[in-house]
């Protein structure tokens, strides 16, 4: 789906959710959860505020926008270092993953590699992100969104 940006609400939530599920089922499927309605983020921008990324800047990525879906866990249940399961960042104007980041903290960023060329390639077993629960605190909230503008913000490369 292209320009999501661009698309229906509804549309381009249920198409977000879709896309966000198979990348989580691809490279960590321990950690997809499906008894909550994910959060969605309203659109977003790579700012250059993240200008020593050496990735960032040679992709040329400053100014692309995208939208974060947040797979929340029920904390009485589990616990992850971080407060989400998962999150998956998905670019608006080819509506292709560009990020997931696991409860755990591992991270699998699709700039170098594409996600349709992982796919290709075939996700080897190493690929995946093992569970891995914790029983120290976890990194809240307060730590990765800010309020800016009366506006929720996330800051996910922003630890």
């Amino acid at each position: 789906m292209r320009r999501l940006d661009r698309k229906q609400e509804s549309k381009r939530n249920e198409y977000l959710i879709e896309k966000a599920k198979e990348v989580i089922m691809a490279f960590g499927p321990d950690y997809y959860r499906d008894y909550k309605e994910p959060v969605i983020s309203d659109i977003n921008t790579i700012k250059e505020t993240f200008k020593d990324d050496p990735v960032l800047k040679d992709k040329k990525l400053f100014g692309r926008k995208y939208y974060t879906v947040t797979f929340l866990y029920d904390p009485s249940e589990e616990n992850l270092k971080y407060y989400f399961s998962a999150i998956v960042e998905i670019w608006a104007d080819d509506g292709q993953p560009a990020v997931v980041m696991f409860g755990s903290g591992r991270v699998q960023q699709f700039y170098a590699t594409t996600y349709k060329d992982w796919i290709k390639k075939g996700i080897k077993e190493s690929d995946i992100a093992p569970y891995i629960a914790t029983e120290k605190k976890k990194i809240t909230r307060d730590d990765l969104f800010k309020v800016v503008d009366d506006t929720l913000k996330i800051f996910i490369r922003d630890y």
